[in-house]
């Protein structure tokens, strides 16, 4: 085995690991979006700049 084919069988591995966390992030994206807003983090919980965005974008159509 030549030094190409093992970069060419690492590259390949690679991309199927790539491929597999991209799953993963979509299919942890994909329940998270399935769970009331309520459930994914308590108010207060939550980080202040993202409490303030949430209340701008409630407040924006007032």
């Amino acid at each position: 085995m030549g030094i190409k084919d093992q970069f060419n069988e690492k590259a390949q591995e690679l991309k199927g690991k790539a491929s597999q966390a991209a799953k993963g992030v979509q299919d942890e994206a994909s329940a998270r979006s399935r769970q009331p807003r309520e459930k994914r983090q308590p108010q207060a919980e939550r980080p202040p700049a993202d409490r303030t965005r949430d209340e701008f974008d409630e407040n924006w159509d007032a």
